[in-house]
């Protein structure tokens, strides 16, 4: 069967949610491709990292004002599953620390880094997903580095909201940091006895590592408009993986949900700075697989731009 899907799409999107105009771009980047930072030999030659096997996942990298570059993802150490890897090379490419972020499950269940991103007082900070339990089981999990030793300044996994039935785990992909050094993480929830159905979540911790405020947002195919935080969408699978926030801390969540059994639109959500209330959700659609790719918001908060696929076929 035919289709058609649009690879580079951008909606630019009025605050108050009207559509401004569309446009499509093409993006090309492969940052520091085929140099000692991502794909050299410190970062694939075991011996030299000091891993039981190769890094699985170079996820993120931040560049400081000095141009010390921060590199994470995850790598095998020992026997009992991917573990969360982060290091610091400074401008020459010379290694300055590393650290690895071992889950309380201690499992053969991946711990995965996901995104970094350095605060107001220029310490990195890291968003993924650890194990919390031996018998499995993921949460949602930020953590702030010192930069000038690597040492892990605090660590916080959010418990899960409470809903029915109850959600199992939550895994988290993108980030942001406000003026005041609070951390927006977003991703997913699902649920404990149907992986399929997943909601999209998002989370604001405090620059001291407290949760501030979190919630699920329900917005499947039998969530059509702005639902009650914290109730599962029957049988949709959500994500989100990309979060900004506004010159106010407003914040901005884009993914993609499901509406039927072959077809995800994009989901674009406004929320509260304070408490998480949604202000407002737009779904924007084809007829297959969408995928999200970016947001942004401009600096007086009048327009959200979002980046991403847009799959058709025919009806």
């Amino acid at each position: 069967m035919s289709h058609t899907r649009s690879m580079c799409k951008t909606l630019l999107l009025g605050v108050s949610m009207l559509m401004v105009a569309t446009c499509c771009i093409a993006v090309n980047a492969q940052l520091l491709k085929g140099t000692r930072f991502l794909y050299g030999p410190p970062m694939v030659a075991v011996s030299q990292l000091g891993l039981d096997a190769d890094v699985t996942a170079r996820n993120a990298m931040a560049v400081d004002g000095s141009s010390n570059v921060y590199l994470t993802g995850s790598g095998t150490v020992g026997s009992a599953g991917a573990d969360w890897l982060t290091i610091k090379y400074n401008a020459s490419g010379v290694e300055q620390w590393r650290a690895i972020l071992n889950g309380r499950g201690n499992n053969t269940t991946t711990d995965e880094a996901r995104n970094i991103m350095l605060g107001p007082d220029s310490n990195p900070e890291v968003v993924g997903s650890s194990s919390l339990l031996a018998a499995g089981g993921r949460r949602c999990t930020a953590v702030k580095y010192d930069a000038a030793t690597g040492k892990e300044l605090w660590r916080y996994w959010p418990s899960l909201p409470a809903a029915t039935p109850a959600w199992s785990e939550s895994l988290c992909f993108g980030m942001a940091i406000n003026s005041a050094g609070n951390v927006l993480m977003v991703g997913r929830t699902r649920e404990q006895f149907n992986f399929g159905n997943a909601d999209i979540y998002v989370a604001k911790i405090s620059a001291t590592g407290s949760l501030l405020w979190h919630q699920t947002l329900a917005n499947g195919a039998y969530a059509p408009g702005i639902v009650a935080p914290n109730t599962i969408s029957a049988g949709s699978d959500d994500l989100a993986a990309f979060v900004t926030v506004d010159s106010s801390n407003n914040v901005y969540v884009a993914g993609r949900t499901q509406e039927s059994a072959t077809n995800y639109v994009w989901a674009i959500f406004k929320i509260a700075a304070t408490g998480g209330a949604p202000s407002w959700r737009t779904n924007v659609g084809g007829s297959g697989d969408s995928r999200v790719r970016g947001v942004a918001v401009d600096a007086g908060a009048t327009q959200v731009a979002v980046v991403g696929s847009r799959e058709s076929r025919p009806g």
